[in-house]
């Protein structure tokens, strides 16, 4: 145990050494300061992720549920909150609370509100935090047309035909996350075998966020009892892991006792594997 002595000693010590970076100009004001900014400013950022993450899931929700795509302008882009760039000060990434108004061929005209992120590295705002560039410009929202009020911006009429391309493929994207929906499920309760894989079919699907792209595998299932056995699955697999999961590989997977014909790769056994 420090006894009392041993605090005091402590203390001057630490009382010295703040003198001597004071006396040779060092700020500790601005340490501090930047210290708790630096602090702060992650707290932040991990709320930010939270959030594009929740809304990367409302807008899969509303397109898996018959999303109809329309045309809207925008009256209001209030500013919520920043991020990015070199400091707090030169943000230019921005998530905005908007509102707009919607002109869908299949129904009437409604004016509609919702959350989105947006990428400007420059703009002019009001007092309000509204981004006046933002206002009269026009825009492709995705409503759910049994809920008008659940909708998100697509993308803006500038970048209609490259959107549109993309748009396909983030369809194919939201179908693909929806249906390996268990996967991370099975790989903690599925039962455990090696397997050779039979055959890998590139679903042409890529991830570039990942790193990944989508594919489907066929396996030989060696169960620790019982006979070998037919699976496969869809996986995301790493541009760089394409040769440790090619045909004839031996690897680790979790299958679903109840339904065997359904395997994932056990990622982390895998990761032994050259």
């Amino acid at each position: 145990m420090v006894d009392f002595f041993s605090w005091q000693a402590i203390l001057v010590y630490v009382l010295v050494i703040v003198f001597i970076l004071v006396f040779t100009g060092f700020d500790l004001t601005d340490f501090i300061g930047g210290f708790l900014e630096k602090t702060e400013a992650e707290g932040e950022i991990k709320e930010i992720n939270k959030a594009i993450e929740d809304l990367s899931k409302y807008k899969e929700d509303i397109f898996l549920s018959g999303g109809m795509l329309a045309p809207a302008v925008i009256v209001s882009a209030k500013r919520v909150v920043s991020w990015g760039g070199r400091n707090r000060r030169d943000h230019s990434w921005h998530l905005i609370d908007f509102e707009v108004d919607v002109f869908s061929e299949d129904i009437a005209p409604f004016r509609t509100r919702f959350r989105n992120e947006i990428y400007r590295p420059s703009f002019v705002r009001a007092n309000n935090e509204e981004m006046l560039t933002e206002h009269g410009r026009k825009i492709w929202v995705t409503y759910d047309p049994k809920d008008t009020s659940r909708a998100y911006l697509d993308h803006y009429d500038d970048d209609h035909e490259s959107a549109m391309k993309e748009r396909e493929v983030n369809g194919r994207r939201a179908a693909f996350n929806k249906m390996t929906e268990g996967n991370e499920d099975l790989k903690i309760r599925g039962e455990q075998a090696e397997a050779v894989i039979t055959r890998v079919d590139d679903l042409n699907l890529p991830y570039p966020s990942k790193n990944s792209r989508a594919v489907h595998i066929y396996f030989e299932v060696t169960p620790k009892a019982g006979f070998p056995f037919q699976a496969e699955g869809d996986v995301l697999i790493g541009e760089t892991a394409f040769a440790k999961y090619s045909v004839g590989k031996k690897v680790f997977i979790r299958y679903d006792a109840q339904n065997p014909k359904w395997a994932v790769l056990d990622t982390e056994r895998n990761r032994s594997i050259n």
